[in-house]
């Protein structure tokens, strides 16, 4: 029986498990109403201090080998030193049948300039969208930037801006040119799309360990501190070939999207291209599952204009250009992490990736992801029992001071709550019957109704999770499951004691 009890221990304490209610002086002690707790937050003398560290990845991914690819159909690519080279293929090249673009049934058209093309009249060329240059490594602002941004936007049209990486070659950082282009193009936040231009020489080809010097790795940072400071993710521009043969398979994984170059022969284009005409080499994008727009000429011809002129197919519409340039609402959100432990039978959140790790190394149980919750909110309180290291998380500062108070120790601030009451509720529940794992907490009613039929009680609203829906189906089924296992081993038990019994009886 005793193995049977642990099952059930785990049972009970499938989420949060704590030992509120049995604490090392024996005195029961919760707050009475866990919605007046969420709506009224009383003062505390306790110290608040954030529990976790966020570390940005700092990897540097490296080339991959062309092995990965069929050598005679990417013959071209061998001998490809330069981003220039890497655009064109010759009409005897047999493309493949990876036709990879955004899955949209419309398209727009539209150009990018920067001062090269000064004298252009926006007013006179036809363009669904603009995109200019604006930025170059950390000092480099183009002069026409501003006139072409403000002249694009007064027209109504779609605007895109994109930075040139290490454009002076002097080699500095990726923070610090994500910083400058942040600052010279916040005025533009939410009015268009920022783009890194990934195509110098040092960054394409830099195969050491140090991502501040190049390598997709550089891109990756880059990205992701003009994501941080501005909340929207810039697209990647590059060639297809470099998209192919280089590993970008943490920026894909992060939802940073792919503006692809490839002109195939690049022969002079009159007006845009029809979108059925508009290909690449159709031998796929490499991480990239799809990209969202196409530059296949630098030889457009657009009436207006005396001179050549990129040209573009983006794989949306107006709406879905806009998504693009939007602040990201859930760039305010962190993971929270679910593990297990097989032996106590708690479960236990963390948004440490680190103390994660650390619980999976010492022989936890990742569950995965339980929630997202907001970086900004009200304070969530994490607690541990030394006495059988349980922990319990609280809003309630009085609740969290009179636990301390009876021993238990007090770890800072586990999460935040969301201070909108429109997000997910996480409800709080309470298993009369167990002395470890004696509470649950589940975002679902349904899961909630189910234990209150088993015996435990409802305590009300713990706290407000940011989002739920990227884990809604999975946590749909983890409840099922959970009322499945409970209903299985419960009878597992009561078969078991009734045959005690009989035997007893003999």
């Amino acid at each position: 029986m005793t193995n049977q009890k642990r099952v059930l221990a785990r049972i009970f304490g499938l989420t949060l498990s704590t030992s509120l209610v049995f604490t090392n002086m024996g005195a029961p002690v919760f707050a009475d109403s866990f919605d007046e707790v969420v709506e009224d937050q009383t003062t505390s003398q306790t110290t608040d201090e954030q529990f976790g560290n966020f570390e940005t990845d700092t990897t540097n991914p490296q080339p991959s080998s062309m092995s990965n690819h069929d050598v005679e159909n990417f013959g071209y690519e061998q001998g490809i030193e330069t981003f220039e080279d890497s655009l064109y293929i010759d009409e005897s090249f047999e493309l493949g049948n990876i036709h990879n673009p955004r899955p949209s049934t419309t398209t727009l058209d539209g150009i990018d300039i920067s001062n090269w093309q000064s004298s252009i009249d926006l007013d006179q060329v036809d363009a669904d969208f603009v995109i200019v240059k604006a930025t170059g490594g950390t000092s480099f602002v183009d002069p026409s930037f501003k006139k072409f941004a403000d002249k694009t936007l007064s027209q109504g049209r779609l605007l895109g801006f994109y930075h040139f990486g290490n454009d002076m070659k002097d080699n500095p950082s990726p923070e610090a040119e994500a910083t400058f282009f942040y600052e010279q193009t916040k005025d533009y936040i939410e009015k268009g799309i920022p783009i890194l231009d990934f195509e110098e020489s040092q960054l394409l080809h830099y195969d050491g360990d140090d991502s501040s010097k190049g390598g997709t790795g550089w891109a990756l940072r880059f990205l992701d501190t003009y994501y941080t400071l501005s909340g929207v993710k810039p697209l990647v521009y590059t060639s297809i070939h470099y998209a192919r043969t280089l590993d970008w398979s943490k920026v894909a994984a992060k939802g940073y999207h792919l503006w692809v170059a490839q002109y195939l022969e690049n022969k002079p284009q009159e007006g845009y291209r029809k979108t059925e005409d508009t290909n690449t080499d159709c031998y796929g994008t490499g991480a990239f599952k799809n990209y969202y727009m196409h530059q296949y000429t630098s030889r457009g011809q657009l009436k207006g204009y005396n001179g050549n002129l990129d040209l573009n197919k983006f794989y949306g519409n107006a709406n879905d250009w806009l998504a693009l340039a939007q602040i990201d609402p859930y760039r305010e959100m962190m993971d929270m992490y679910r593990l297990y432990n097989p032996y106590s039978g708690e479960h236990f959140y963390t948004s440490n990736s680190q103390e994660r790790d650390n619980c999976i190394a010492s022989g936890w149980t990742d569950e995965g992801k339980g929630w997202q919750a907001p970086k900004e909110g009200k304070n969530v309180y994490r607690l541990c029992n030394p006495n059988n290291g349980d922990h319990h998380y609280t809003m309630d500062s009085v609740e969290r001071d009179t636990l301390v108070r009876l021993g238990w120790t007090y770890e800072g601030i586990g999460w935040k709550s969301s201070s909108n009451k429109s997000q997910y509720p996480v409800y709080r529940l309470y298993n009369p019957n167990a002395q470890t794992g004696t509470h649950h907490y589940t975002l679902h009613r349904d899961e909630v109704n189910a234990l209150v039929g088993m015996g435990w009680i409802d305590e009300g609203i713990a706290w407000y999770a940011y989002d739920a829906r990227v884990n809604e189906s999975s946590l749909v089924q983890e409840a099922q499951q959970f009322l499945m296992d409970t209903a299985e081993l419960i009878g597992n038990v009561v078969k078991s004691e009734i045959e005690n019994k009989q035997y007893e009886n003999k």
